[in-house]
């Protein structure tokens, strides 16, 4: 039996957050991926409190009173500054596969095929769950869990 497209031994997987990317190939075969680190990236993003402490913007009413305006979160901003840095490492490594599979919270992968839409293509299936902290025998396993749910659409 021909291995399914969602399992084959070309197939990436990218595994990242809003600090941390890796990248894999699996190498292995079918039904026993061997996932093998291609490159990472890391930029520790401080808490919101220690990028910016400005107050509340604030303006006129058209009835004469005030109100205060959210302020921007740089948190948010330095994670999506992260993502296109992670959209442009895959972006660079495109060549070299043609399926990829992406664990990562919704908002970032959101984020990801926005800038990176030429890989955003490629992408396979998709696990909303965050593993970068996670080892190589628990990534594996969230790369099988995803192609199952994606098998099983």
């Amino acid at each position: 039996m021909a291995a399914s497209p969602l399992h084959h031994s070309g197939a990436w997987a990218l595994v990242f957050d809003g600090g941390r990317a890796i990248l894999f190939e699996n190498r292995g075969g079918d039904r026993t991926p061997e996932l093998h680190m291609v490159a990472t990236l890391e930029n520790p993003v401080p808490p919101t409190r220690m990028l910016g402490r400005d107050r509340p913007g604030r303006f006129a009413t058209p009835t004469g009173g005030r109100t205060a305006v959210e302020s921007t979160d740089h948190h948010d901003a330095a994670e999506a500054a992260f993502v296109r840095a992670v959209a442009g490492l895959v972006e660079g490594k495109a060549d070299a596969f043609t399926h990829l599979v992406v664990i990562a919270p919704p908002r970032l992968h959101h984020l990801l095929s926005t800038h990176a839409p030429a890989v955003a293509t490629r992408i396979i299936a998709y696990l909303a769950h965050d593993y970068t902290g996670h080892g190589v025998e628990d990534i594996t396993q969230g790369f099988l869990r995803a192609l199952d749910q994606q098998r099983s659409r």
